[in-house]
């Protein structure tokens, strides 16, 4: 409560990406929409400076009183947050992007605004998933009741992870809770030299840390040194940590387990860290961390199966969510490789375009399964002012370089390839997209929040988009 006071005195804009661990399934498109629905009426009324203090049930389960979520998602705004906010004439706040991505099963929200009101729609975005995942259970019948059941005494009645585990065992990407991540970063390509300003006293420190968004690519051996700090009493330096940090708290309130990283943690630990350290990230969906680098291609037959194995082993740790500030923006650009490519050749386009492997600053890479036999390189642009997505293309295009000639010394002693000739991209790119937001997407959206028309017009795109990602 201390931080979000603290919040709505300040003026500065940050934004957020919440994943969640759901989105591939029939059963998922019509709670999910419902959830975007609700977020985008709750940052209207933010807008007309209402409280928007609701009902946050959101997804029509029969609840007739408020509910333990109910009641931390009231504890995230105070009733006087109006008159405590810092001449502020009118709220900034929208939801800038939805995406799903089916074969992953993986949702995302992207939103920006005033601090304070980004810290009322990530949680309220939060406590919806979790909600709707439990209104799923309830409604998919005798069969999935009872495997929920015997997954609850599996997990001593967590009811978080039993909820995780009916709608992700078949997931590819990597994963460690139904809320997996959440982000919030200031609205800046480059690492924020300023620190938090409140009544116009700057805090001088700065976080200088390593750490990433939706997927944590680096697996160095690196240390981390702890220090005293005392996590009950820890107040962030900057205003995207103290967002990060009261996220945090509205969702330990229900009692997730929380892992936070960068500057909104007291040890200010890189993500990389965490995810390695203190969950099994790298031992779920289609990833572990025994055969990462496995180049087999023979292993296509089973893999499904292998990655559903995984994901039950580690069930205990499904209710995991990290929460954190990185002192820039971070972007994700995905690399979608045709199934005429093999692992093998996937993970030479990760090694190339990734910082510690020589390739691009800032650029963390992994090799992910996708779907049909196919293999995406995924990235996180720690600094996208200095590695853009225009520079990850360009390595791609270089790649398809090499691979062809690899490919014509190959075929070309058998005469199967000319020693001229040139294979297009479409033979090895399927696809290379933008998954979330940009800086200059956030400011455009957030320029237009005083003339509501506009938004409306933004929000039903929104809207269209996300039902067209969930409804392929």
């Amino acid at each position: 409560r201390n931080l979000f006071t603290i919040l709505a005195k300040s003026n500065e804009v940050v934004a957020c990406n919440i994943y969640v661990s759901a989105g591939g399934r029939s059963h998922h498109a019509k709670p999910l929409l419902n959830l975007l629905k609700s977020t985008q009426e709750k940052c209207r009324q933010l807008r007309s400076n209402g409280t928007g203090n609701g009902n946050t049930n959101i997804v029509n389960c029969s609840r007739t009183t408020l509910s333990p979520r109910d009641l931390a998602a009231e504890s995230t705004s105070s009733r006087n947050v109006e008159r405590e906010r810092h001449q502020r004439i009118q709220n900034k706040i929208a939801v800038i992007h939805a995406y799903a991505d089916g074969p992953y099963n993986r949702s995302s929200f992207h939103i920006a605004g005033n601090a304070d009101c980004v810290c009322q729609i990530a949680s309220h975005i939060a406590l919806g998933a979790i909600d709707f995942l439990s209104c799923i259970d309830a409604n998919t019948g005798a069969n999935a009741n009872a495997n929920a059941n015997n997954s609850k005494e599996e997990n001593g009645g967590d009811n978080l992870s039993r909820n995780v585990s009916s709608s992700n065992d078949d997931s590819t990407h990597p994963l460690v809770g139904l809320v997996d991540h959440i982000s919030v970063m200031p609205l800046s390509n480059d690492i924020i030299e300023t620190g938090l300003v409140v009544n116009d006293k700057p805090n001088k420190e700065n976080p200088d840390v390593n750490a990433g968004a939706d997927v944590d690519l680096g697996k160095d051996n690196i240390t981390h040194t702890q220090t005293n700090s005392s996590s009950a009493t820890f107040i962030p330096p900057d205003v995207h940590g103290m967002v990060a940090r009261s996220i945090a708290n509205v969702l330990d309130q229900l009692g997730v387990k929380i892992e936070t990283y960068a500057s909104a943690d007291p040890d200010n630990t890189p993500l990389a860290i965490v995810r390695k350290q203190k969950t099994s990230f790298f031992k779920s969906g289609g990833l572990t961390a025994e055969n990462d680098n496995t180049e087999n291609d023979n292993e296509h037959a089973d893999k499904n199966e292998k990655h559903r194995k995984i994901t039950r082993e580690v069930q205990k740790n499904l209710g995991v969510c990290t929460v954190g500030s990185p002192p820039c923006f971070v972007e994700n650009y995905n690399v979608r490789l045709t199934k005429n490519i093999s692992k093998k050749q996937a993970m030479r386009l990760t090694k190339k375009v990734r910082e510690r492997d020589g390739g691009i600053v800032g650029v963390e890479a992994l090799t992910l399964p996708y779907s049909n036999d196919r293999y995406e390189t995924a990235c996180n642009l720690l600094r996208p002012g200095v590695g853009s997505a225009n520079d990850i293309e360009t390595v791609v295009e270089e790649w398809i370089d090499e691979e062809n000639a690899l490919l014509r010394d190959k075929n070309g002693n058998d005469g199967l390839m000319d020693v001229n000739s040139k294979l297009p991209r479409e033979y090895f790119v399927d696809d290379a997209y933008r998954v979330g937001t940009t800086v200059s997407q956030c400011t455009a959206v957030l320029d237009i929040t005083q003339l509501e028309s506009k938004v409306a017009d933004h929000d039903t795109n929104v809207l269209d988009g996300f039902r067209i990602y969930l409804n392929p």
